[in-house]
């Protein structure tokens, strides 16, 4: 899967919006429990510090925003990594679906 976005170390500005979509439509997210899955070049989980901004359905069904920690996206060596980014939305009877379904998003980080 090609890059999503590209970002340098250490950013910590709003990415987005995301719109996640079930059948090509934008998914409405009232009542879910979303979060944001990072894997890091190595496959291991990065713990988060930032968090998920869902927009007002009236402005865009399926639509989010991450803001990011400046800690949540690094990259300490001298090369550009690929991490990887799939969204969890959970129903209220913990029933999860992913986004995207399948192989996750790539995003670049380069160092700084």
């Amino acid at each position: 899967m090609p890059f999503l976005l590209t970002l340098t170390s250490g950013w910590g500005g709003r990415l987005g919006p995301f719109t996640l979509k079930l059948n090509g439509q934008p998914f409405e997210l009232t009542g879910f429990n979303i979060e944001l899955l990072i894997h890091d070049n190595r496959g291991l989980p990065v713990v988060l510090k930032g968090s998920i901004v869902t927009v007002d359905p009236g402005l865009g069904v399926g639509q989010l925003f991450y803001d990011p920690h400046p800690d949540d996206f690094t990259n300490t060596s001298r090369h550009t990594i690929a991490y990887q980014l799939h969204f969890k939305v959970t129903d209220a009877l913990g029933r999860p679906v992913f986004f995207p379904n399948g192989l996750a998003y790539q995003v670049a980080i380069t160092p700084q």
